[in-house]
């Protein structure tokens, strides 16, 4: 059922037919595709209808990004200068230095007895001052005399003692407490004397003052041996303590001593400018000396105002004459209190 030129196939199972044309054959080597047909009869499967496509919001445009700045070149550093040495400051100045008391006392006190004319070798001295401002004590002295005699500078322990056992004076003990205290009458003196209980009256307040190497074993009320560094424990006690005395009876002696007449008021309250200054003096020529310098020539007391506030007592011995003595214990006091005076 063909030609030598042509053949055909039918297939009877799927109506397809294929047509093989032998003159159309390419050269042994080469490939031909199979094409191929679709039967018209085979139902074509229906696609599902495309959904439409959703209208997308429009796109913003992009902004142009700015061109970045070309970066500065960085400045070469430039080498840090060597610091110069820092040349060395002046000595800063010097401060001053708070002034030394007891130095400037020690000195002053040196040259005023030094300068007195009429004294002699033989003269003893001792200088006792308590600063109640900056609660210091100084001290001085002159030879090595160990005890000085009180002279009347001990009528001022008779009225301190007598007031310790009485009280306050009125009428005519009150007037013999003024003869003794402001004119330093004798008479008076021993009246007081008798009434303490002679010697043992005053021991018994010089224990009460702590004033051991003070003491009376002569029954004349000045020959009571004493030291200027004692003399000022009974003047604190009078001024600043009162531990012995009520404050009535001690205002009622520091009066007295306040009134001392005028002739009377060399020594402690020398050169006291616009101050209060209390004082008791004593002197006596007492034969333990050579006949040359006999006198003995003493001066206690206390003097205040608003930059001072002092106690002092100076006792000396051996002094060729009483106007000498009181010219350089004035002098003693003047340069004190000048001292003081300049402290702040």
């Amino acid at each position: 059922m063909g030609t030598a030129q042509a053949s055909t196939a039918v297939s009877s199972e799927n109506n397809n037919v294929t047509t093989v044309n032998k003159t159309d054959s390419k050269p042994v080597g080469s490939e031909t595709k199979p094409q191929t047909t679709v039967d018209a009869k085979q139902p074509v499967k229906e696609t599902q209808p495309v959904k439409p496509v959703t209208q997308t919001k429009p796109v913003k445009p992009v902004k142009p990004v700015k061109p970045v700045k070309p970066v500065k070149p960085v400045k070469p550093v430039k080498p840090v200068k060597p610091v110069k040495p820092v040349k060395p400051t002046k000595k800063p100045a010097k401060t001053k230095k708070k002034p030394n008391v007891n130095a400037q006392l020690q000195k002053v006190w040196k040259k005023t007895t030094k300068q007195t004319k009429g004294q002699t070798k033989a003269q003893k001295l001792q200088i006792a001052v308590y600063d109640n401002k900056k609660k210091k004590s100084y001290t001085f002295k002159i030879g090595n005399s160990a005890k000085i005699y009180t002279a009347s500078t001990v009528k001022l322990g008779l009225l301190y003692q007598y007031l310790r056992t009485h009280n306050t004076p009125k009428g005519y003990i009150n007037k013999q407490a003024e003869k003794m205290i402001k004119y330093s009458d004798n008479d008076a003196a021993s009246m007081f004397f008798s009434k303490i209980g002679y010697r043992n009256g005053l021991n018994n307040l010089y224990k009460a003052c702590g004033m051991k190497p003070t003491s009376i074993k002569e029954q004349h009320w000045g020959l009571t041996k004493t030291t200027a560094k004692d003399q000022v424990k009974l003047l604190n006690d009078l001024f600043y303590k009162g531990k012995n005395l009520s404050k009535t009876k001690r205002t009622y002696i520091q009066k007295l001593m306040r009134k001392v007449t005028p002739s009377q008021r060399w020594g402690v309250p020398s050169g006291a400018k616009n101050c209060t200054a209390e004082n008791k003096n004593g002197w006596l020529p007492y034969s333990d000396f050579p006949t040359k310098s006999p006198w003995i020539v003493n001066s206690l007391g206390h003097v205040k105002n608003k930059v001072v506030d002092y106690t002092m007592a100076i006792y000396s011995c051996g002094n060729r004459a009483f106007k000498n003595a009181t010219t350089e214990l004035s002098a003693i006091a003047k340069a004190t209190f000048n001292i003081f005076s300049k402290q702040k």
